[in-house]
């Protein structure tokens, strides 16, 4: 796609995404108050209420497949949400095949992760990034056992790069911040 981004090419490139959708960028996706749950729940979204907020965790269950099932009746924060790699692309600081090969390094990285997490850790079928973080060792532990480092030097290198792609072209800078409002 070439020319300023269209509404069109904007939403496509988020679709093509998913990465805000999918638990790579966040743990959960808080509710405003004014907002109507019940749409989002007859769409298959389990409502979570914890200290007087609503919210639905990640990844979400209408993303499979990459794509949005409920795009149309998605919440008011997926709807306003503009992850820091679709905001250069609306100021055309970003072009659409730079964003696509952001997108995509990403996907890679993810995909050389969960490779090497099914040699290291078989019985575990981590799809978040939270989850893929909670499988690591710790310091700690890495520290403590003499070679543990190197085994599980791969996965800690892969996953080093992508939080500082993540960091760098997909996240807000918002302290603080851990769902789109």
């Amino acid at each position: 796609m070439s020319g300023p981004p269209t509404e069109r090419s904007k939403e496509a490139l988020c679709r093509s995404c998913g990465l805000c959708c999918d638990g790579t960028l966040f743990a959960r996706v808080r509710l405003r108050q004014d907002e109507s749950a019940t749409t989002l729940r007859r769409r298959g979204l389990a409502i979570l209420e914890r200290d007087g907020h609503r919210s639905f965790e990640q990844p979400c269950a209408a993303y499979a497949h990459g794509d949005c099932h409920i795009y149309a009746d998605r919440s008011n924060a997926c709807r306003t949400y503009r992850c820091k790699l679709l905001r250069s692309y609306e100021r055309g600081a970003v072009s659409w095949d730079e964003a696509i090969a952001r997108v995509r390094r990403v996907r890679a990285l993810q995909r050389e992760i969960e490779t090497e997490l099914t040699h290291l850790a078989p019985a575990e079928h981590a799809r978040s990034s939270a989850a893929i973080r909670s499988l690591l060792p710790t310091d700690a532990e890495l520290s403590a056992t003499p070679g543990l480092r190197r085994t599980w030097a791969p996965v800690l290198l892969r996953q080093a790069a992508l939080l500082d792609i993540l960091r760098s072209h997909f996240q807000a800078r918002r302290a603080g911040k851990t769902a789109p409002e």
